[in-house]
């Protein structure tokens, strides 16, 4: 079973009502199960954030994720270039510790482009829409402009030069998603 299947299975699990256990066929109640065995804590939040859309679970992930961020910052020592005055008209660029706000920045356009990835304009269909001959709307060739043909929504973050900040931590979350994922798959299989 895949990442991707086991997270169908979980979404099923989570939003089912039917929590019977079945002898010879996995069921909702082992996959629950298995997930409760890897508990990370914050990537179980990111799963039922992101697979079973839980809000409850988004708010909890949500400030779970900023003082994740806010150690990942001081921990990397991440700075921002900025213009410091030196002596009257005289300034230079000096790199300054980041400042708590444009972290909160980070945690949250980090936050909310990992869990709505799908780009809003084509809907993850990488290509413009275009009205059809019988009057309904058909994929053209054109790429999507919004998300240069990608299918995923880009993180907007202000100041723009937070960017690659945003990235780095998409890129933990998405690593923590599989990860998690992978260990529940493996309780699952025995």
């Amino acid at each position: 079973m895949s990442d991707i299947i086991f997270a169908d299975h979980f979404a099923q699990a989570a939003l089912s009502g039917n929590l019977r256990q079945r002898e010879f066929k996995i069921s909702h109640p082992d996959t629950l199960m298995a997930f409760a065995m890897v508990d990370t804590h914050l990537s179980t939040f990111a799963y039922r954030t992101k697979v079973a859309n839980d809000p409850a679970a988004f708010r909890r992930l949500k400030a779970m994720h900023r003082a994740d961020v806010k150690k990942l910052a001081e921990k990397r020592h991440w700075t921002i270039p900025l213009m410091v005055e030196i002596e009257p008209n005289h300034r230079e660029l000096c790199q300054v510790s980041m400042p708590l706000r444009y972290v909160w920045n980070i945690s949250d356009a980090s936050m909310e482009s990992w869990v709505m990835d799908v780009c809003p304009a084509c809907t993850g269909r990488r290509f413009e829409l275009m009205d059809g001959t019988d009057g309904r709307r058909v994929l053209s060739d054109i790429p999507c402009r919004a998300c240069a043909g990608g299918g995923k929504s880009l993180p907007m973050v202000e100041p723009i030069s937070l960017l690659p900040f945003v990235g780095q931590v998409i890129e933990i979350l998405t690593r923590r998603f599989e990860s998690v994922g992978r260990a529940a798959n493996k309780k699952l299989k025995g």
